[in-house]
């Protein structure tokens, strides 16, 4: 094992610090945050543009998700007869 470089900026270094880098790579690790960020990013873009650019977009689509209709006059969500469906209860236990 060679010892470490000396230090040249000044700053105390940390061995755990190199370890992790050695473990997880910079490049990669950021290359891959970065695809998730731009398909989340991508995905609801997508559905901004499909409903029109209207900025109601997310209650539209949980609207329509749940059976509904969508009243653009009112902004509201209207549930037709025999239509609804309710949410999945939220379940706390894991």
């Amino acid at each position: 094992m060679k010892p470490p470089d000396p230090n040249k900026d000044g700053f105390p270094r940390s061995n755990t610090l190199e370890n992790l880098s050695e473990l997880f790579p910079l490049k990669p690790v950021l290359m891959l945050l970065g695809t998730v960020v731009l398909l989340t990013g991508g995905y609801y873009l997508s559905l901004f543009a499909i409903h029109g650019f209207d900025p109601d977009f997310l209650k539209i689509n949980k609207c329509v998700e749940s059976g509904g209709q969508w009243n653009s006059k009112l902004r509201i969500c209207e549930h037709l007869p025999g239509t609804y469906i309710p949410p999945e209860p939220v379940s706390l236990d894991y």
